[in-house]
C-alpha cells in the first residue's frame, strides 16, 4: 500500500528565458537522483537527457518551463520531466528525433538521446504552437511503473514562493485515490492550509471518501481553510466515487465527451453544509482530469487531435500551458489506467 502523498512540494519549476537557466534545472535534477539512491550511470544519463530538454527549449523556441518531480513509491524510483514551450512545433517530431538530424547546426543527437535514457518518453506538437514534452527516468531502466498513468502540474502563481495548491494519490493494487486541494488565495498560509488537508487525509486513509472529507475538515480548522475534491477509483470497476467541497473542477473524459462531477459550496475547515458521495460511470479508456481554479474551465480536448491518447502528463502540460489564468496557482491533474496504450511517437 502507498501511503497519500503530497506532489506540489516535490514538483519543482523552472522558467527558461535564456541559456543561464540550463545549468541550475541540470543541478537540481542531479540532486533528485542523488536523494533517489541514481547509480552514477543512470544519473549521468538524467542529467543528459534534462540537459537536452532544456536547451531545446532555448534553441528552437527561445523560453519555456520545465518541471521536474521526484517519484519515490515502493519500488518506484524516478525523476520525471515535464517541458512547456510555445515555440515553432515540429511538422514531423519522428524524423527530427533521428540522430544526426539538426535544424540549428548542432550534432544533431540531443532529441534522440531524450527517447534513448527514458523509460517513458512521449511528446506532443502542433506546428506554430508549440510543443511538450514528458520523460520519466528511473534509478534502474525498465524500473516498474505504476497500474496507472498520472500527469501533474502543480505551479505557483508567478512572483509567490510556494504553491497554495496541493495533491496527493494513494495507490493499493488496482485501486487508487485522488486528492486536489486549493487553499484559499495564494503563498504561504494557502499552502498552509492545502498542506494541512492533505497530511489529514494521509491519517484518514481507512475511512470513506466522505468521512476523509469530513476528517480534514476538522483537521484544518486553525488555517484559512481550502477547497477539496477526492476521487476512488477501480481500474477494473464500471464506476468511480467522488466527493468534494468548493471550486475544484473533477472531470470524466471519455468518448470526446465530458462529464463534470457533483461538488458542494464551502469551506474546508470553515463551513461544510453538506458532504455527499457521488458514484459516476467509468470506462476502461476515460481520462479523470481534476484541476483548481487557477486554470479556465473552458478547454476543450477535442481542440488538440490526438492529445486523449497521450500520456497523462502531456494532456496536463497542455492545459495548463493554454488555460492558465495567470492570476493563482494552478494544479492539473490527468490519470489513466496504465493498461490503456497511448498512442506513441514511432
Amino acid at each position: 500500500m502507498e501511503a497519500l502523498l503530497d506532489g506540489s512540494p516535490q514538483q519543482r519549476h523552472f522558467f527558461i528565458e535564456d541559456i543561464s537557466a540550463v545549468a541550475d534545472i541540470r543541478r537540481h535534477a542531479v540532486n533528485m537522483a542523488q536523494w533517489l539512491s541514481f547509480d552514477e550511470n543512470r544519473e549521468g544519463e538524467l542529467a543528459i537527457a534534462v540537459t537536452e530538454v532544456a536547451t531545446n527549449i532555448v534553441k528552437h523556441a527561445a523560453r519555456g518551463e520545465v518541471l521536474l518531480r521526484p517519484l519515490h513509491m515502493s519500488d518506484i524510483k524516478a525523476v520525471e520531466i515535464v517541458a512547456i514551450d510555445r515555440g515553432p512545433g515540429f511538422a514531423d517530431f519522428a524524423s527530427s528525433a533521428r540522430d544526426g538530424v539538426s535544424t540549428t547546426g548542432t550534432a544533431g543527437t540531443g532529441l534522440g538521446a531524450m527517447r534513448r535514457f527514458a523509460d517513458e518518453f512521449d511528446v506532443y506538437s502542433q506546428p506554430g504552437k508549440g510543443s511538450v514534452f514528458y520523460l520519466r527516468i528511473g534509478a534502474n531502466k525498465h524500473s516498474r511503473a505504476s497500474p496507472f498513468q498520472i500527469g501533474a502540474i502543480s505551479v505557483a502563481m508567478r512572483g509567490e514562493e510556494v504553491c497554495g495548491d496541493n495533491w496527493g494519490v494513494r495507490i493499493e493494487g488496482d485501486s487508487a485515490i485522488i486528492a486536489v486541494a486549493d487553499g484559499l488565495g495564494h503563498g504561504a498560509d494557502a499552502a498552509k492550509a492545502s498542506r494541512a488537508v492533505i497530511d489529514a487525509l494521509g491519517e484518514a486513509q481507512s475511512l470513506s471518501l466522505a468521512r476523509m472529507l469530513e476528517f480534514a475538515h476538522h483537521r484544518a480548522r486553525t488555517t484559512r481553510g481550502s477547497a477539496l475534491s477526492l476521487v476512488s477509483l477501480c481500474a477494473g470497476s464500471p464506476f468511480v466515487q467522488s466527493v468534494g467541497v468548493g471550486n475544484i473542477a473533477t472531470i470524466i473524459y471519455s468518448d470526446g465527451q465530458r462529464r463534470q462531477m457533483l461538488t458542494h459550496n464551502g469551506i474546508v475547515g470553515h463551513n461544510i453544509r453538506k458532504v455527499q458521495e457521488v458514484v459516476s460511470q467509468w470506462s476502461r479508456d476515460a481520462l479523470l482530469i481534476m484541476h483548481s481554479d487557477g486554470l479556465a474551465t473552458q478547454w476543450n480536448l477535442a481542440d488538440y487531435p490526438g492529445l486523449g491518447w497521450r500520456h497523462p502528463a502531456l494532456i496536463a502540460a497542455i492545459l495548463y500551458r493554454d488555460f492558465n489564468r495567470n492570476s493563482d496557482d494552478v494544479t492539473v491533474i490527468v490519470m489513466r489506467n496504465q493498461c490503456v496504450k497511448n498512442q506513441q511517437i514511432d
